[in-house]
């Protein structure tokens, strides 16, 4: 239902409440309402000067806030507004928290009252429903009550009627002046001012003997709804046999297949989607052939690797055991998905090749710089005494240089370099980078195109280790490019990162080399060491960072590397 004027700034806009003030129950039903009626009572008080005190759970507390924020009040207005978590404010319906309801009141509005500020609440009572206190609840009412009438104040106390008991909402409809509902409101027709009278031993009385019958009663309700529930089992498992057992593993989150040597019988909703609906005919039956044979071997959990035509493959623990299904011998297989489990493992085995390529990067650098050094001294002294032979010396002279640059880069894979980082703006790194391989794009007829809104983007970095990845990244796209194109630079700012995109017009990575990119050695250059791109990997994962690869072939690839902004952690 749409309304034009939400019913509780309806009844307070009413003179007589704005002059005596207002102690009014909600009892709804529709949390979407709900919402929009608290926020707009909050939001038209802020507005028109009032001090606010809102009482909810956390969770409301965040959406009022965020829809407030949305409004664009000033921040003089959010000085107005005291915001409470419902539980820290209510405790407990015991006589300490009773008894301390209008000081706490007074505590929290005092200096707005002193100020002449009009105020509104807004409560939404935390009541023990298993344990309920009508005593104290009519008590708390009291107290509350009287401050509202001293200080004129514009109370709203919000129930969940779909929750709270009818008796209860009587007994709360005697100490309010107004009954509002989601959509509406009328005055309340138990309404009495002595009702707020403190409560005489025949009330006290009348107020216990009601608690007590209520729990009299839920205990009942208790026991019928256990009998009633058993009886409810004990006749669908009579009625319905099987049908039962095939409606649970049904609802299973994990995929189950029963079967005979005819087939499957049945296979729930997972194992439609997961299992059977990737799988064809016979690799399926090959499937639990091998799972048949290992279970007679071992008895025990299997392991078993499904190759799936509509997904990437899956790996699953298989558990076999042998049943009655429709009257006949059959297996039920269940498959618990360990994928995640296994890429774990993957990224746990790729960290530690890293390690031991550093090793072994370090020992075949320190065992080439020695024989490197001598070869280079004695080869400059051969080539000082003789003129001949100039070609021959110069191809020496570029393989020894080569030699000499896998030999840095060895160590630097494997000595860990000290970093000095600061703020930095990435926009004006990836423009010198851009300048600095220029003279690369324009002997390859390549155009750089740098796409960035933002002037600045900082990040804390060390600079000379974040421009070496972009260059690392932009020479391998330039070498991709053999005929020339585009190469697209592209910054992005995002809540907590800047994302940085390279996109080529080259000729792709296959889909099987992209999963081995950053591995140690790995490479597809005929005279590359599958160094530098590892070393990117690396770089960017000190900084908190991700760098992710898309390709597709013949079209191009894109890198894209996450950085977090500055003061930020990458989550």
């Amino acid at each position: 239902m749409q309304l034009t004027l939400h019913p509780v700034n309806e009844l307070i806009s009413n003179y007589e409440f704005k002059r005596q003030g207002a102690h009014i129950l909600y009892m709804y039903t529709d949390e979407t309402q709900y919402i929009a009626n608290a926020f707009q009572y909050i939001y038209e008080g802020l507005r028109n000067g009032c001090a606010v005190l809102f009482i909810d759970t956390e969770e409301i507390l965040s959406i009022i806030k965020e829809k407030l924020r949305e409004k664009g009040l000033p921040d003089s207005c959010f000085k107005n507004l005291i915001c409470i978590e419902a539980g820290r404010f209510y405790i407990g319906w015991d006589d300490t928290n009773v008894s301390n309801a209008s000081k706490k009141l007074n505590t929290l509005l005092r200096p707005f009252i002193e100020s002449n500020f009009s105020i509104r609440t807004w409560g939404s009572p935390v009541i023990p429903l298993h344990e309920p206190n009508l005593e104290n609840i009519r008590n708390y009412e009291c107290q509350c009550n009287e401050f509202i009438i001293a200080e004129s104040v514009s109370s709203v106390c919000s129930y969940n009627a779909l929750k709270t008991p009818a008796y209860l909402q009587n007994e709360l409809l005697k100490t309010h002046t107004h009954l509002m509902t989601d959509e509406t409101y009328v005055k309340s027709v138990f309404y009495n001012p002595q009702n707020h009278d403190f409560t005489t031993e025949k009330e006290l009385l009348r107020l216990r003997q009601i608690d007590d019958r209520y729990l009299l009663l839920k205990e009942a309700d208790k026991k019928l709804i256990v009998e009633n529930s058993l009886e409810k089992v004990r006749n669908q498992i009579i009625k319905d046999g099987e049908g039962k057992i095939r409606n649970i593993i049904n609802k299973l989150p994990i995929p189950v297949i029963i079967r005979t040597d005819k087939g499957v019988l049945f296979s729930n909703d997972s194992a439609l989607e997961n299992i059977i609906s990737g799988s064809s005919k016979k690799g399926l039956n090959d499937s639990f052939k091998i799972c048949e044979e290992q279970n007679d071997k071992s008895g025990q959990v299997q392991e078993y690797h499904f190759t799936s035509e509509h997904e990437p493959p899956r790996q699953y623990f298989v558990n076999s055991i042998d049943l009655l299904f429709n009257n006949e011998e059959a297996v039920l297989h269940s498959y618990i998905d360990i994928t995640k489990e296994k890429e774990n493992e993957l990224l746990i085995i790729r960290s530690e090749k890293k390690n031991i390529a550093g090793q072994l990067a370090a020992s075949i650098a320190h065992e080439l710089r020695n024989p490197l050094t001598a070869v280079k001294g004695f080869f400059q002294l051969l080539k000082s005494t003789s003129q001949e032979n100039q070609y021959y010396y110069n191809v020496i002279a570029d393989e020894l240089s080569r030699i000499e640059e896998i030999s840095n880069e060895l160590l630097t894979l494997a000595k860990p370099q000290a970093e000095k980082r600061s703020d930095h703006n990435v926009v004006q790194i990836v423009k010198d980078v851009q300048l600095l391989l220029s003279s690369h794009t324009n002997m390859g007829n390549i155009e750089m195109l740098l796409d960035c809104s933002e002037k600045e983007l900082f990040i804390h970095c060390d600079n000379n280790k974040i421009k070496q990845v972009f260059i690392n990244i932009i020479k391998n796209a330039i070498e991709a490019m053999e005929n020339g194109g585009k190469i697209a630079l592209v910054i992005k700012e995002q809540e907590r990162n800047v994302n940085i995109r390279i996109t080529d017009q080259g000729k792709g990575i296959p889909e099987e080399v992209l999963s081995k990119l950053g591995e140690p050695f790995f490479t597809t250059k005929e005279k590359g060491t599958g160094i530098g791109l590892m070393v990117c990997y690396q770089i960017i994962e000190n900084h908190g960072g991700t760098l992710e690869v898309s390709s597709k072939i013949d079209t191009g690839t894109t890198f894209s590397v996450s950085l977090p902004k500055n003061g930020q952690v990458q989550h």
